[in-house]
């Protein structure tokens, strides 16, 4: 039952991908990587379970969102962005060699801003 819940979520996800716009995928990929960071940060702090593979997945989708920057359209917002995006990844791989869950939590707060403020733009932008 557990295979076919994982199964279904995963049809699910590459449906909500194949007819979202750009800006939804960009949605979609901030949102997915605050849920993996959050089960990071948890086990991390428990001192349970291996999040060394979600977390490796979080990094993936920090490294797809940075890749999705427009750097010549985007200016100095894409230059921000991306800084950013290296700091996050950098906050992680230290969070992993430390096993400090407050990085991870760091992390998690920084994509929830730059989340937010994304919303905040119309998709048809």
């Amino acid at each position: 039952m557990r295979r076919a819940i994982k199964m279904y979520n995963h049809m699910n996800a590459q449906t909500q991908l194949t007819d979202a716009s750009p800006h939804k995928v960009i949605q979609l990929l901030m949102a997915g990587a605050i849920d993996r960071l959050i089960k990071v940060s948890a086990m991390m702090e428990n001192g349970s379970g291996n999040y060394h593979d979600t977390l490796a997945n979080a990094i993936d989708i920090i490294l797809a969102l940075n890749s999705a920057l427009d750097m010549e359209k985007g200016g100095e917002i894409s230059e921000n962005l991306n800084a950013l995006y290296d700091y996050m990844q950098l906050q992680l791989v230290q969070a992993n060699i430390e096993k400090d869950h407050k990085k991870v939590d760091e992390v998690v707060e920084l994509i929830k801003t730059i989340k937010d403020g994304w919303d905040q733009i119309s998709d048809q932008v």
